[in-house]
């Protein structure tokens, strides 16, 4: 079989002949229904993988044995083509897709754009990075929403692995394949150079959301202090704020990462 026969067949675009199952059975010591049967435990219906809200645009995406549809938002890899439409109740696909083909993760890492862009360069798989918090990742993937969680949770030196055995139990892989720095972020005004010269200032902090690694660091640094009021959703949104700072009025952010760990 060619390497084109191949990929279509995995992708069900093609069914290969019958000396080509059987061949294909040999070479891997099974069944030609254990290769090309139907699963009787496959999801025959889809799902949403939480409520849509009203009228939407969505992914398709097996998670497990269940395929779901993903309500379409804005990821850290920009805009991502959809795969359907739901209009009063009713879904309508826009496009040919490959739900067994699409790997959902849930991360905060802004760089999990570039990862998804040579993941599907690499493997032909789509990645659909959606934007949570680490916490709320281990959350979705617990909950069987999401194929991969990227949390990077550093306030100790074993505080990710901590973090996911408490939400997943001991049914997970753990991939560390980069390492993070963690800090403060602030403004090219601010002559303070050090974090107790920036604690003894008076400077406004903005903050993370619960969740993140970022926000449970800033709450070591800040210690008994009064936790900031204004929060910034995301790493961007952090920096955004620091760039403007926001009319003129803060100057400070919470801590920020400059890698990450999953």
């Amino acid at each position: 079989m060619s390497r084109a026969a191949v990929s279509a067949t995995e992708i069900q675009r093609l069914v290969p002949s019958v000396a080509a199952a059987l061949a294909l059975a040999r070479a891997f010591g099974c069944q030609v229904e254990d290769l090309f049967g139907i699963d009787a435990n496959a999801a025959t219906e889809e799902e949403w993988a939480w409520p849509p809200p009203g009228p939407c645009r969505f992914w398709r995406a097996r998670v497990g044995r269940r395929v779901l549809r993903i309500p379409a938002e804005s990821t850290v890899a920009g805009i991502l083509a959809h795969d359907g439409v739901v209009r009063a109740g009713t879904c309508q696909l826009t496009r040919e897709s490959n739900p067994d083909r699409t790997l959902v993760m849930a991360s905060c890492d802004p760089a999990a754009g570039l990862l998804a862009t040579e993941y599907e360069r690499v493997t032909r798989f789509r990645l659909i990075p959606l934007h949570r918090s680490s916490r709320e990742a281990l959350n979705l993937l617990r909950q069987g929403r999401v194929d991969v969680a990227g949390i990077h949770l550093a306030t100790s030196e074993n505080e990710s692995a901590r973090a996911a055995r408490a939400a997943l139990g001991d049914g997970f892989s753990l991939f560390r394949f980069a390492t993070w720095d963690e800090g403060l972020a602030v403004h090219p005004s601010t002559s303070a150079s050090s974090v107790t010269s920036l604690l003894r200032s008076k400077l406004r902090w903005v903050g993370r959301e619960n969740g993140t690694g970022a926000r449970e660091c800033q709450d070591q640094i800040l210690s008994n202090r009064r936790r900031p009021h204004r929060m910034a959703k995301d790493h961007r949104g952090l920096t955004e704020a620091i760039r403007l700072r926001l009319g003129g009025h803060w100057r400070l952010s919470s801590p920020g990462h400059r890698g990450g760990r999953a």
